[in-house]
Order: C-alpha cells, then sequence, then structure tokens
C-alpha cells in the first residue's frame, strides 16, 4: 500500500499483500503496489502521527524500504523472518547518534506494527535485526502431515546407518551417530521414532535398552 511520507512515496505491504503479490507473481499478474491505504492501517498510522508527531519520518525510509522488500520476497509465515540491518542504512548524519537511531528504528517497528507485522528489535555488537514472528496457524491436519514427514525423515535416516551397521554384526548404536541425540530430535518426536523405526526393521528385529546415549537392536525370539 502507498504509504507518503514527507511528500515522498514509499510501498509497504501488510501480510495479506504479501500472500497477494506472491499469488499474482505465480500467475504473471501485476500487482498493485501503491494501493491507497485501508481504513485500519490509516487510522493506525494516524495515531503514531498523534502521538509521536513526524520528525523520524525521513531517517526512517531505508529501513522501511530495505524490510518491506525482504518480507515480499523472503518472509516466512511459518517460521518467521530475522531481517538483518546495519548503521549504513540510515542517514550518514545520525550514524553518531545512538538515541536518535533507537529512536528511528521504534518509529519504524510502530509503522509495521500498524501494518499488521508482529516484530520485535535486537541488536549485537556488529549489527541490529528486526524479527518478524511468523503468521500461519496450521490446521490440526496441516500439523499432523508436518510431524509424519518430520518422523519418516528421521527414521529413515536412521535406518541407512542401522541398515550399514547391521551387516557388520553390529548391535549396539550410538543417538549421535544416526542423527537422533537429544540434542538433535524433539523430546515428543522420540517415542514416534522408536516406532516408526520398529515398523521399518520388521518383525525379526527389536529395538532393546534406548536411553539417551544409546540403544541396542537384536534379533527378535521367535517363540
Amino acid at each position: 500500500m502507498k504509504l507518503v511520507f514527507d511528500g515522498t512515496e514509499i510501498s509497504i505491504c501488510s501480510p495479506q499483500e504479501v500472500i497477494t503479490f506472491r499469488e499474482d507473481r505465480e500467475s504473471g499478474k501485476n500487482f498493485n503496489f501503491y494501493e491507497n491505504l485501508s481504513s485500519d492501517i490509516s487510522a493506525n498510522i494516524a495515531k503514531i502521527h498523534k502521538i509521536h508527531g513526524y520528525k523520524n519520518e525521513e531517517y526512517s525510509l531505508g529501513l522501511l524500504l530495505g524490510a518491506g522488500n525482504e518480507l515480499l520476497f523472503n518472509y516466512d509465515f511459518r517460521n518467521g523472518y530475522r531481517f538483518t540491518f546495519g548503521l549504513n542504512i540510515f542517514p550518514d548524519y545520525i550514524h553518531r547518534d545512538k538515541d536518535k537511531v533507537n529512536r528511528v528504528i521504534e518509529f519504524v517497528l510502530w509503522i509495521l506494527e500498524a501494518f499488521g507485522w508482529i516484530v520485535t528489535f535486537n541488536e549485537d555488537e556488529s549489527w541490529y535485526y528486526l524479527d518478524f514472528a511468523p503468521l500461519l496457524a496450521l490446521t490440526p491436519e496441516e500439523v499432523d502431515a508436518e510431524i509424519e514427514q518430520r518422523i519418516n525423515s528421521l527414521a529413515g535416516k536412521a535406518l541407512q546407518v542401522i541398515n550399514s551397521g547391521l551387516t557388520k554384526h553390529q548391535s549396539k548404536f550410538f543417538r549421535k551417530e544416526i542423527g537422533l541425540a537429544p540434542a538433535d530430535v524433539l523430546p515428543e518426536d522420540v517415542e514416534l521414532v522408536i516406532d516408526r523405526l520398529s515398523f521399518l526393521l520388521g518383525p525379526k528385529w527389536t529395538i532393546a535398552n534406548w536411553n539417551s546415549f544409546s540403544f541396542n537392536i537384536f534379533p527378535s525370539t521367535l517363540s
């Protein structure tokens, strides 16, 4: 949507507009970056100006344009997105004024939030970051499908290592060697992975002594 700052027109997209832009791009349609502001966004920005004035607008253009372009192409609705930037995104004459820089960043956060983004600011010794939160709520069916895909992937990779070990008469396996160390797998996935491995190995093999470090695989004892 079209945002006018001190006579300068720039385009900032809401989350819904990002979706529309991507859909239009896939279908070959032209996307209008300069639609008039919706009434709710316009009201939100008017509140910002009413309280804080216009003094930080001219300094915020670079950051708004940079973040806006990144959101169009790189924002992940499921995982969120981190936009990294440095002082060079601001006019040279405010670089040494740390308080001024922080006020400009705060102003940018308010504008982005007015458009519907959930965003926080972080920094370290070298860089500044705008962390955009994910905005996609998965349905129960989509959650189940993601879990199924994750479990199959983990179990499939583990099975390759296990099969290679079994051909060499190996019976003890370390969770780290098959990518299932506690640091590599969600706690709630462990039981599901064990069940999937048991299914993939078939009735001839039994998984035993599973713990935080290792486990054993023995030929099943048929009664």
